[in-house]
């Protein structure tokens, strides 16, 4: 787990690689524009770096200084910013988001924070946090459901209506409520909505009481009340207040509906029912958001538009812009395709008698199974844009609702379309987010044959309005979520590029040093190799000469090395031969074997005999083999062992040598780094013994691999195949 609690550090920067952050600071101008702070962490939880844009959308703002977090509200003083993304904590490989919210009433603001882990192979390099300013999103969202409301109720009771905010203060004021009190809309604008009301202390503690059920409650019907108008007159009313709720169930507004005792009873019913339409609107609007993506949320639209706890409609079908081929396309469909289907009872209830949430749920399982015969109908239209005179055209460039009965309409191209769709009578709403055109939601009632009125086309376009917000928020998900791949993909390209170059770098330099190095040595060398093959010309015991014939072919093979540093330029295809293996190692054992008795190290020699020969280049598994003992002897202490061994592996194919320790072994956070070049934990090591041994072996077909316990000792196995894929020759 990362902790994410800790203040701001100015210097935390320096374990962050400084090419991502110059990276995120030319983009700080575009994160400003798209509304976008960005705050970036070590993976010790250490803000190394922030936008200037996260200052600008007003949530945070931390202090160098101090090493405190702030939050500035706008009707407030600086306030401990302790819900921060800054002090959350969340495990390493987890991609998350969450919402934060801040201040109260009019104060109130939405951010929307992603974070992100960026890797450097397996390794967590850094986090990057996108907190992004959504409350003028969900103000608009808030707003069009707020002029729903209060158009609809307008458009359909006698009765005084009005709406407030969650404080009591009036938003919206109807013809009824002006005639029925004496004030105009302006006048009462932005009042607490308590003025209206007698002032004696039974009415007060009453409505009060009242308050508080509807809280709890949702609504309070038909409770008598004493108001009063302009003049003073006294209204014996009978009040209706119902809470109106976001999709998280928090209050955002009232309606109140007072009605004169003389008023006709079945009007309150009629405008009951228009607003519990309005709480299942933001019910299905809540199940509908919750899909993921596209596939999800298409068909939770068309599923709300069908089921029982829905809208109630026999079938649903939805065309979706594609604006790469310019048309309106046929996308999903749910419902029964055809009569034949309609005389199916189970199909014919089964939207009727399960929960919004049951269906989605059950049919997220089905997946293809889902009404295939009445989508492979919608699948097949597919309409031109420019095509103006189609209904489903005009209905999305007019932004209004069209109901086609094949009674009432000769409209040619929309009887088509009821004959494509088999059926009667249908309704298209469009489905528009602010400018962008998404596309249609067409229905019927082919099951039911219940005609379609105007309060079905009503309650279908509210829904759609809901419907194009969600579609349109997912589709901006999708788009930041790719944005944010995108830059962790530039980052990883960068990184890997600039430690290409230090690489590169780093190996030119030791590369021209190296000939130096040889060119220094290679004369004396020549030297010791001419004065030990005089002395073998003379005549000294078999002991002594033996000893002089290794230090001239070490010589020799020392000159060859030297050859290959010096030639660098002009490269040396290495000679493959066909040789015995075991005299090679016999060779390097014996040639180490005092440094192993100095140590105080026994040396054990496990050679398979006998072993067949292998192609190979022997001055360079030589000098693999002589690197992987010194390392052995230098790892492990007085008393410790040090065995090479070879045998015969893979089904006769290939011959392995081991070199195995009992010294300190290796950590295993160092082993995946064993080949890396540079990378030693010896204090005079280069770093670049093992990597050139890799090399050797891969060059050979073979493959080199580590295993480790600290403590216990380490054991090398290089496996040479008997004859890798390289130019063979053979020994005179």
């Amino acid at each position: 787990m990362l902790d994410f609690t800790k203040t701001f550090s100015p210097n935390a920067d320096k374990h962050l690689h400084v090419s991502l952050l110059d990276h995120l600071k030319e983009v700080d101008s575009i994160l400003t524009e798209f509304n976008v702070g960005v705050l970036a962490f070590d993976p010790d939880g250490n803000m190394v770096w922030r936008s200037n844009s996260l200052k600008i959308l007003g949530y945070c703002d931390p202090d160098d200084e101090q090493g405190q977090c702030y939050r500035r509200d706008p009707e407030g003083e600086p306030s401990l910013c302790m819900d921060c993304p800054f002090h959350t904590r969340f495990e390493d490989d987890k991609y998350q988001r969450t919402c934060i919210h801040t201040g109260t009433g009019a104060a109130k603001r939405h951010f929307e924070v992603t974070s992100v882990p960026l890797y450097e192979g397996e390794e967590l390099k850094i986090w990057v946090r996108l907190v992004q300013d959504v409350t003028e999103r969900r103000r608009r969202i808030q707003q069009a459901q707020n002029e729903e409301i209060t158009q609809m109720l307008i458009d359909n009771t006698a009765d005084a209506v009005m709406t407030t905010d969650d404080m009591l203060l009036i938003q919206s004021w109807n013809q009824s409520a002006r005639e029925m009190f004496g004030y105009s809309a302006d006048e009462v604008q932005k009042k607490p909505i308590t003025n209206l009301f007698s002032l004696d202390s039974d009415t007060q503690d009453k409505f009060a009481r009242i308050q508080n059920v509807v809280r709890e409650e949702g609504a309070v019907r038909n409770e008598r009340l004493l108001m009063v108008s302009k003049e003073g007159r006294r209204l014996n009313v009978a009040i209706t207040l119902t809470a109106i709720r976001n999709s998280r169930e928090e209050i955002t507004g009232y309606s109140l509906i007072v009605r004169d005792f003389s008023l006709v009873a079945g009007l309150e019913d009629s405008l009951s029912e228009k607003i519990d339409h309005l709480t299942k609107l933001d019910g299905i609007n809540a199940v509908v958001r919750m899909a993921k993506s596209k596939e999800e949320i298409y068909d939770a639209v068309l599923v709300a538009v069908t089921a029982g706890e829905g809208l109630r409609f026999s079938r649903a079908f939805l065309f979706i812009v594609n604006k790469g081929q310019k048309v309106l396309a046929g996308n999903t469909a749910v419902g029964p395709a055809n009569a034949a289907e309609v005389l199916d009872g189970r199909k014919k209830q089964y939207y009727r008698s399960r929960s919004l949430q049951e269906i989605i749920s059950e049919r997220s399982q089905q997946k293809g199974a889902r009404d295939v015969l009445v989508t492979q109908i919608v699948r097949q239209l597919r309409i031109p844009l420019d095509q103006k005179d189609h209904p489903l055209i005009r209905c999305l460039e007019n932004r209004e609702p069209f109901l086609f009965s094949r009674r009432e309409t000769e409209d040619v191209l929309a009887a088509q379309l009821a004959n494509q769709l088999w059926t009667e009578q249908y309704v298209a709403v469009p489905l528009v987010w602010h400018d962008e055109k998404l596309g249609v939601i067409v229905a019927d009632n082919l099951t039911t044959r219940r005609p379609i009125t105007e309060d079905d086309v009503s309650f279908l376009a509210g829904f759609a309005e809901r419907a194009s917000s969600a579609m349109a928020n997912l589709s901006l998900k999708d788009d930041l979520e790719g944005k944010v791949v995108d830059l962790q993909e530039a980052w990883s390209q960068l990184d890997d590029q600039k430690k290409k170059m230090a690489d590169q770098k780093r190996l030119a330099g030791l590369g021209e040093m190296a000939a130096k190095v040889a060119h220094e040595i290679r004369n004396p060398l020549v030297t010791i190799g001419g004065f030990a093959k005089m002395l073998m010309e003379r005549d000294i015991d078999p002991e002594t000469k033996k000893s002089l014939n290794i230090i001239s072919e070490e010589v020799m093979r020392l000159e060859g090395i030297l050859e290959n540093v010096l030639g660098t330029a002009r490269p040396i295809q290495p000679e493959f031969v066909n040789t015995k293996i075991n005299p090679i190692l016999h060779r390097i054992a014996t040639l180490l074997k005092n440094q192993a008795i100095q140590n105080d190290i026994e040396m054990a020699v496990h050679l398979q005999d006998p072993l067949p020969t292998i192609i190979l280049q022997k001055d360079q598994i030589e000098q693999v083999v002589i690197n992987l003992m010194k390392n052995a002897i230098d790892a492990t202490g007085p008393g410790g062992r040090v065995v090479l061994a070879s045998k015969l592996k893979d089904n006769g194919k290939a011959i392995a040598i081991t070199v195995k320790d009992t010294g300190v072994g290796i950590d295993q956070e160092h082993l995946q780094h064993l080949w890396d070049p540079f990378f030693t934990t010896k204090s005079e090591g280069t770093g670049l013994g093992l990597h050139i041994s890799k090399q050797i072996i891969n060059d050979h077909g073979g493959k080199i691999t580590a295993t480790s316990k600290p403590g216990k000792g380490t054991c090398f196995e290089v496996l040479l195949p008997l004859k890798p894929k390289v130019k063979e020759e053979e020994d005179a």
